[in-house]
């Protein structure tokens, strides 16, 4: 995850007067990634709470109502996504305000204890982000990793759960993708998961 991030860092840093968005910017942790940005005055801190770090107040699911079309080069999310009711939606909003061309990262986490209850609703892996970024909503992923190994530990004993400590487990997951083209108004996900799945459900054994 960490490599994907500091890859970012380097496009965008590299890209002459950026302007970068951060959705849930909020200090809540001690943690402000502004100053990783080598045009500071390029940074914009988005929240739906006001806070430190945080320039603008909004729901992310609507951020064109903030912000014009085409206006970022690159907007990232850290540990933000688990707690969108409708991510599908936000990855639209993103798409609207990116310029062409322009940067998304996106960390969060494939598994990892309920937080900022109840606003907790969703886990992510690797397809997850196959479905949310692909042509059809705007986007094209450069690079998508899990990181931060760990182990689930059943503390019953259970059939079903008994083996679960011999599987891998990974606490984060970050992806890198580019606009490579806007989304058709209105976008209505009035298509099939066919179209956009790259694999397909395990045939039963």
């Amino acid at each position: 995850m960490h490599d994907v991030f500091k890859d970012f860092l380097h496009r965008v840093n590299d890209i002459p007067h950026a302007k970068v968005l951060e959705v849930g910017s909020r200090d809540v942790s001690g943690i402000i990634r502004k100053a990783h940005f080598c045009n500071g005055n390029g940074y914009t801190g988005f929240d739906f709470h006001a806070g430190k770090n945080v320039d603008v107040v909004g729901d992310a699911h609507e951020l064109s109502r903030y912000f014009e079309r085409d206006s970022f080069d690159a907007i990232f999310s850290v540990s933000v996504f688990e707690h969108l009711a409708m991510p599908w939606k936000a990855v639209i909003e993103m798409n609207r305000v990116l310029k062409p061309g322009g940067l998304l990262f996106i960390a969060t986490h494939p598994c990892w204890p309920g937080h900022e209850q109840p606003w907790d609703f969703w886990r992510f892996q690797v397809e997850s982000f196959k479905v949310l970024l692909n042509s059809k909503t705007g986007f094209q992923i450069e690079q998508c990793l899990e990181g931060v190994p760990g182990k689930i530990v059943p503390l019953v004993e259970d059939m079903a759960v008994k083996t679960l400590i011999q599987c891998d487990a990974f606490l984060s997951i970050a992806v890198l993708a580019k606009k490579v083209s806007n989304v058709e108004e209105p976008f209505l996900w009035d298509f099939s998961p066919r179209e956009i799945m790259q694999t397909q459900y395990p045939t039963p054994k």
